[in-house]
């Protein structure tokens, strides 16, 4: 059973998760490597793919604080679920400005801000040298659409934009499957 545990109750996860927060608030990319095993695992909505090693994922949040040099996630609003000794869930937010570009793709700055809420998923796994827990697999979950809405790059569903994006698309794939002699769905 899963459950979440008020902090003073939630143990030695509530550490680990509590460091990682602090040091995704500095912006401490070399602090939130290393509290991941060599080769950990960290799969990002905002990442192309996912990474694995801690450089890899230094390098992942260092991309993500260029795009948003303000984020901040308020340590008050951080509720850790445990499953188990080596597995837990983290709910946050997360608030910040783009005023860098996201790469990859390459979108330009647009100096809006956000405010979105997500989930992390967690499995723990000790140090054999040091006995302290660390991050194996780091699962990122939020909701990309509404936060490239939110920071203009997307354009709201009600906007006339939105419908006509979603007008070509229909079309480009009416075009792709008549091209490729496949039904296509209506």
């Amino acid at each position: 059973m899963t459950t979440e545990l008020p902090s003073s109750e939630k143990g030695s996860l509530w550490l680990p998760v509590e460091e990682l927060f602090r040091a995704l608030n500095a912006h401490d990319v070399d602090a939130i490597g290393a509290m991941h095993v060599p080769d950990a695992v960290l799969r990002h909505p905002a990442l192309p793919a996912a990474v694995t090693g801690r450089m890899a994922i230094a390098e992942g949040f260092r991309a993500i604080f260029r795009a948003l040099p303000d984020i901040q996630f308020p340590l008050d609003e951080i509720r850790l679920y445990v499953a188990d000794e080596h597995h837990a869930a983290a709910s946050w937010r997360f608030t910040g400005t783009m005023t860098g570009r996201i790469e990859p793709p390459g979108y330009a700055p647009t100096g809006k801000s956000c405010s979105i809420e997500g989930v992390c998923l967690y499995e723990f796994a000790d140090d054999p040298q040091t006995g302290k827990t660390l991050f194996a697999r780091h699962t990122v979950v939020y909701d990309t659409l509404g936060l490239l809405q939110d920071l203009g790059i997307m354009p709201r569903t009600e906007s006339s934009t939105a419908k006509l994006t979603a007008g070509l698309q229909r079309t480009s794939v009416r075009v792709s499957h008549a091209l490729h002699r496949q039904p296509a769905h209506q």
